[in-house]
């Protein structure tokens, strides 16, 4: 049994360009961890960044032996879905907030505007392992779900 490669079957999501562009997100599950703060710092990005992995290898491992358990991955994190704007960054974390910048007023530009209520909120999609992957080519999707104005 193959394993699944996200970032080959759903590369609209998962590789987009630098250049923002909007897209209609379909409802899908997550593995994810909800919070804030400092990436570089942050003790619990740290502890999240080990867990998601541990989680997501074991995930892996279940499906290519066959072994996982009913109801192993049933409980959905409620779902980024629907209409966002997104762009990928390239670099340090610490370089954010310029490429945030720009994704704001592409939505505004575009006639759209942020919609963070309830479970859509500002994502992060982490692309590489910054326990060994320079701060330099670290690839980060950020994605802001986004309404009509």
């Amino acid at each position: 049994m193959t394993s699944f490669d996200f970032k080959k079957e759903y590369k609209d999501l998962y590789l987009p360009p630098k250049k923002p562009t909007v897209i209609d997100v379909p409802k899908m599950r997550f593995v994810m961890v909800d919070g804030q703060g400092d990436p570089n710092t942050s003790e619990y990005y740290k502890k999240a960044v080990e867990l998601l992995y541990g989680i997501s290898y074991g995930i892996k491992m279940s499906k290519k032996t066959g072994n996982q358990p009913k109801g192993y991955f049933d409980y959905v994190v409620p779902p980024l879905e629907g209409l966002c704007a997104r762009t990928m960054h390239i670099g340090p974390y610490d370089d954010e907030p310029l490429t945030v910048a720009m994704l704001d007023a592409f939505i505004s530009e575009q006639g759209y505007r942020t919609d963070m209520s309830g479970s859509r909120k500002h994502h992060e999609i982490y692309l590489g392992d910054p326990r060994k992957t320079v701060p330099e080519k670290l690839k980060t999707v950020i994605r802001h779900p986004i309404a009509g104005i």
